[in-house]
């Protein structure tokens, strides 16, 4: 359960992330600051998929051997 608590939360951190860039759509091409904020995309993205996939694998390596118990 923990390792889909720490996936859950980094999907949050994701829409959160791309809720203040939404916001702020204006004042980032304004300051030149659009591959600072796809920097930070790439990163929250990267970040949800490596922790959802070894959620996932974890929950499926418990249910494979609880199917073999």
């Amino acid at each position: 359960v923990p390792y889909f608590e720490t996936a859950m939360q980094s999907s949050a951190d994701l829409f959160g992330f791309l809720e203040e860039r939404f916001s702020g759509t204006e004042d980032i091409r304004s300051s030149g600051a659009v591959n600072y904020a796809i920097r930070g995309l790439q990163q929250h993205s990267r970040s949800v998929l490596r922790k959802t996939r070894f959620a996932s694998q974890v929950g499926l390596t418990s249910w494979t051997t609880m199917l073999f118990l």
